[in-house]
């Protein structure tokens, strides 16, 4: 069975996928010098964008990554693509790097940024994550507080690929980073947040990790449910006595932990996880309501 062309949008211009190019020479390519953002459409509508945006923007200003077009254009632009072709739950990501190499290292190279939109049909989690959670490993890579790109979606993503394929040997979905002086970040691809003695608990933002749009989310969600919820320090330890584990990301939301390093979570799915999954699965219905709303 044949299926239609899908398209994607480059530098201002929505093309068949199999015609897109860039440089050779792009510093995306060359460097790793850029940034993406990767969402979740519901029903045709992207989960959050301007949230994505804003971060992306607050990522160029801060590394000096020219942005093309303004964030509005952008978010028309993404919406058009998702609705181009024909889908209703997708996976898209925007992509933006510095553009082609002129030959200098300068950041500030007076080239014209390279843009991408990509959207595709999404692949969600298996249903089994949500009802038995999912396993975790502890990396060897340690972070170091100092890093000024860890909290940026960098096209740098080697260390996080090197993060999964270890998570991958102990048979687990991803795995928890440390900071060098045992400080739990993140996951390679997820925000992480435990609950103790009714308490919501995730790394501050001061520390070397990306500040998730759902785990923004989720911490507005814990605030109407009347959750308390804290961003703070804590450490392997605090984790093994946790009562609940859950880890975030726009395509996963909110996923369970079973186990970390293979000792199991005290309670999976626990009941403030399976709360605040199902009060992030109302935010979305609202969402997307109120866009459709607001376009009719």
């Amino acid at each position: 069975m044949s299926h239609p062309e899908s398209f994607i949008w480059l530098n201002g211009r929505i093309i068949p996928r199999g015609d897109a190019r860039v440089s050779a020479f792009d510093r995306g390519l060359l460097y790793g010098d850029g940034l993406f953002e990767t969402m979740r459409a519901y029903d045709g509508v992207i989960f959050r964008l301007s949230d994505h945006l804003r971060r992306l923007s607050s990522s160029t200003d801060e590394l000096l990554i020219p942005m093309p077009i303004p964030p509005g254009e952008i978010a028309n632009a993404a919406q058009d693509l998702v609705h181009r072709n024909g889908l209703q739950d997708a996976y898209v990501r925007i992509t933006l790097t510095r553009g082609a190499h002129t030959g200098s290292l300068a950041l500030d190279t007076q080239q014209a940024a390279t843009l991408i939109i990509d959207c595709r049909p999404l692949t969600p989690s298996p249903a089994e994550c949500y009802r038995q959670g999912i396993s975790l490993a502890v990396s060897s890579c340690l972070r170091d507080r100092s890093s000024r790109i860890a909290r940026h979606k960098t096209l740098s993503y080697l260390e996080n690929l090197l993060v999964l394929d270890e998570a991958r040997s102990a048979d687990s979905r991803d795995a928890v980073i440390l900071t060098d002086d045992g400080c739990i970040c993140e996951c390679a691809t997820a925000n992480i947040f435990l609950v103790a003695g009714g308490e919501v608990r995730t790394p501050p933002v001061r520390l070397p990790l990306l500040n998730g749009i759902t785990r923004q989310v989720v911490l507005e969600v814990c605030r109407k449910l009347g959750l308390a919820a804290s961003e703070s320090e804590f450490r392997m330890e605090d984790v093994r006595e946790a009562d609940e584990v859950f880890v975030t990301n726009s395509l996963m939301e909110v996923t369970p932990v079973a186990d970390i390093a293979k000792q199991k979570v005290r309670q999976c799915p626990g009941p403030v996880t399976e709360r605040i999954r199902q009060a992030y699965a109302e935010e979305v219905r609202r969402f997307v309501a109120g866009f459709k709303n607001s376009r009719s």
